[in-house]
């Protein structure tokens, strides 16, 4: 398959959209030229001992749930290994693309592999998805009368302004003077230079609002479990530990409780957990990892909290993510998983 039709099918699975603002994903390395993709390396972390796996593999394309390139980068030296893993990837024409929280919040996505390892109903949205919005809706007040003219000149200044209309003979509430407000939406970024082009307008003032989309029915982080039946916490980490195949993990039990304790609801979030599941009312956490205030906060409500590694909560999900993509890219792309990429953190 082409790299644009591969591109194409996983954003149709999962729109870049449903990424949090901060997050950076999406296609991240693109190879010159028309490029085929007939080998796919999947992994958690593109790191050098993956990046020299892929070229051993000579796979075409790296889906890289964390991506590889977050921070912006001013230079492509040999400096530091991020910036040798995308060298390499460049030089060896392997495209990536990392997916990141769009994953997190999709139905049958990496939250729902990790509430699997329980038996119950899964409530599914702890933290609801909000759409990112780039946009602003501004309105300028200008005394008198619209000047002839600009609004052409104002569409001929910044091209990316919608203008969507205007109100004659208002008040200005600040200056007490009468006048029109003229009403536009406009990209975050264009919003200096509108206003550069209102400086010239006396006594014309402008005020500007973020727009805000509507969360996302049917998306969201994390997820809150009610038992088919109720177990000992003890049972419960042992579920944990054979869902995500680890022989540790590091348990604080809540205030009152013990091992024999019984556990009938369970909240997850996969990778970092504190901002989704601080507050939520559970019998037990299950999260990659969580700050010791955080975990201190959990234990003093009676909440228990099972801490598996950042990156062991989100690494086996990469098995059921190879199934949908055999049948998102019918079979036309030969999927491995990698075998070297690892969480960097053991217990000794």
């Amino acid at each position: 398959m082409e790299l644009s039709q591969v591109v194409d099918r996983l954003q149709k699975y999962a729109s870049p959209s449903l990424a949090a603002s901060w997050d950076n994903v999406g296609l991240l390395v693109e190879p010159s030229n028309l490029h085929h993709v007939s080998r796919l390396l999947l992994t958690n972390d593109t790191t050098l001992p993956v990046v020299a796996e892929a070229m051993k593999l000579k796979v075409d394309m790296i889906i890289s749930y964390h991506p590889p390139i977050f921070n912006p980068i001013k230079r492509l030296t040999q400096k530091s290994w991020k910036e040798q893993v995308i060298i390499q990837c460049i030089e060896n024409k392997i495209a990536i693309y990392s997916p990141h929280t769009s994953y997190d919040v999709l139905h049958n996505g990496l939250n729902d592999w990790l509430a699997a390892a329980f038996s119950g109903k899964s409530e599914p949205i702890l933290q609801p998805c909000n759409q990112s919005s780039d946009e602003y809706s501004v309105s300028v007040f200008l005394p008198n009368q619209l000047p002839k003219g600009l609004e052409a000149q104002l569409l001929e200044a910044v091209p990316e302004v919608t203008i969507v209309g205007h109100n004659k003979r208002v008040l200005d509430s600040t200056t007490c003077e009468m006048g029109v407000i003229l009403k536009l939406t406009l990209p975050k970024k264009q919003l200096s230079r509108v206003m550069n082009f209102f400086e010239s307008y006396e006594n014309s003032s402008i005020e500007a609002v973020e727009l805000v989309k509507p969360p996302m029915v049917g998306y969201g982080y994390g997820r809150l479990i009610t038992l088919d039946h109720r177990m000992t916490l003890q049972d419960a980490v042992r579920l944990v530990k054979s869902h995500l195949k680890l022989i540790f993990v590091r348990l604080a039990i809540g205030q009152g409780k013990s091992l024999g304790s019984q556990v009938e609801t369970i909240a997850v979030c996969a990778g970092a957990g504190s901002s989704v599941l601080n507050g939520v009312k559970a019998d037990l956490y299950v999260t990659g990892e969580m700050s010791h205030h955080d975990v201190l906060d959990a234990v003093h409500t009676g909440t228990s909290v099972v801490l598996c590694g950042h990156s062991n909560t989100e690494r086996g999900f990469l098995s059921v993510l190879r199934q949908t993509l055999d049948v998102l890219f019918e079979n036309k792309v030969n999927i491995h998983i990698s075998t070297m990429d690892k969480d960097p953190l053991e217990m000794v």
